[in-house]
């Protein structure tokens, strides 16, 4: 029943970051570029990656709405790979996440609290 509660919870939290004004103000956006941006991602998995200036608005008013909803790193991630019907996450875990976590190294991510 827990894994319910906790999937409940970050629907509600995804849901409020929609509502934001600096959600609404990049919507069209982030729904234009989605799938480009997926692909710009995978072929350049070696660079570190940089928040692109569009989101950087939006940045704060997530972190500070993911820390103030009690959710766990491990509960999000978990909730991402129960709805990856792409393949998408288990990708990510799989190449910069669990090597990492396993103490490997990885050149695009070196510590896991930068994800």
């Amino acid at each position: 029943m827990e894994r319910v509660f906790n999937h409940q919870t970050i629907d509600e939290f995804l849901l409020d970051i929609t509502e934001t004004a600096e959600y609404k103000s990049i919507k069209y956006l982030i729904f234009s570029i989605r799938m480009n941006y997926l692909h710009y991602m995978a072929i350049t998995r070696i660079v570190k990656f940089e928040v692109p200036k569009y989101l950087e608005n939006l940045i704060g008013i997530v972190i500070d709405k993911f820390n103030e909803s009690g959710i766990s790193t491990v509960d999000m991630l978990q909730y991402m790979l129960d709805n990856d019907i792409n393949n998408w996450i288990h990708y990510y875990a799989y190449t910069f996440i669990i090597p990492v976590a396993k103490g490997g190294e990885n050149e695009a991510v070196n510590d896991l609290s930068e994800l």
